[in-house]
């Protein structure tokens, strides 16, 4: 069921579309004196409050579709229906694109789902809701915080060809300056970096590694690495999972696949591309600081008690330069299969 209706300058209208039963209604308060018009249209999954009724409705069924085909793609199989809708904030009037999110986690169930997504219309659509969704997708399948590489890794991945080859770019000047974050020390993050360079790095890394993994794993097998590594140590399940390799060798295959991959295709994500690409090479960070007034639970944390995990803005950005890389790679020591 699709429900949605409107309030304009406080007053209201009802509304919505044919069969529906329920209106729910809402309102933004701009920067100025006067609130603008706004909407609320509500599927079996999602809350969506945005500017426009049309923009609240696409927003709300593009939200299902893709947490029907992120599931299925991660998963294998689509998600049951959640106890509660996830409210989805579409902030008007803001060029620059980004997304945040937060949800709970308590004795092995996750909930509370919360979501902010600002930027242009179509954006928004093709890459800042499905590189969120993926989040809550993961959250589902573990039911505790994932490592935060693997976490931005997938959530790229579901974006547009133009943000994969954004970080590609990123991740070869980060290896043309000697300045990658080393496999063993990215594992153990449980926690975005304080400084923004190693932010950068967390991300065109994690996209990379992840796709190398996907497509020498699949996905289901991929996840299952993930979560013996929370059993067990990076260690152990690089080895059981990897074909009997180190970190370190599995460090120097990954980056010679990546010196060689022309981008990062992998998800197989089709969406249109949202422009020619900018000069700017952007990081949709989400902030390490914890939430007011709730515990923040790290991965392999044992969450007896449970704790908010926060997604949230804001994205950094960062002027890349043109370079060809000069640093010799080591080589790739197998195929890893």
């Amino acid at each position: 069921m699709l429900c949605c209706g409107r309030l304009c300058h406080g007053g209201s209208r009802w509304g919505g579309l044919a069969g529906s039963t329920v209106l729910v209604v809402g309102l933004f308060v701009s920067s100025g004196a006067m609130p603008v018009v706004a909407a609320r249209c509500q599927t079996a999954n999602f809350l969506v409050t945005a500017s426009t009724r049309s923009m609240a409705s696409r927003v709300a069924e593009a939200a299902e579709a893709h947490r029907r085909e992120l599931a299925v793609r991660w998963l294998g199989r689509e998600m049951p229906r959640w106890s509660a809708p996830c409210r989805i904030l579409v902030r008007p009037d803001h060029a620059r694109a980004s997304g945040a999110t937060t949800f709970s986690f308590r004795r092995g169930q996750v909930f509370d789902w919360q979501m902010t997504l600002q930027g242009p219309d179509e954006e928004v659509l093709e890459s800042i809701l499905p590189h969120e969704l993926t989040h809550t997708v993961l959250a589902c399948r573990f039911r505790r915080p994932v490592s935060r590489w693997a976490d931005e890794g997938a959530a790229v991945l579901a974006e547009s060809l133009v943000e994969r080859q954004r970080q590609q770019r990123a991740l070869l000047r980060l290896f043309e300056a000697g300045r990658w974050i080393p496999l063993r020390t990215l594992l153990s993050l449980s926690e975005y970096p304080s400084d923004r360079g190693a932010m950068l790095a967390l991300y065109a890394e994690g996209v990379s590694l992840v796709s190398y993994l996907v497509q020498r794993m699949g996905r289901i097998r991929f996840l299952a690495f993930l979560e013996d590594a929370g059993r067990r140590d990076w260690d152990a399940a690089v080895w059981s999972h990897c074909g009997g390799v180190s970190i370190e060798e599995l460090e120097r295959a990954w980056m010679a696949w990546a010196v060689r991959s022309p981008q990062v295709l992998v998800s197989g994500w089709r969406g249109r591309p949202v422009g020619k690409g900018s000069a700017e090479t952007i990081i949709r960070a989400q902030s390490p600081r914890p939430t007011v007034g709730a515990h923040v639970v790290s991965p392999g944390q044992e969450n007896r008690l449970g704790g908010k995990w926060r997604a949230p803005d804001p994205r950094a950005m960062i002027r890349p330069h043109r370079a060809r890389l000069v640093r010799r790679l080591p080589a790739a020591f197998s195929r890893v299969e």
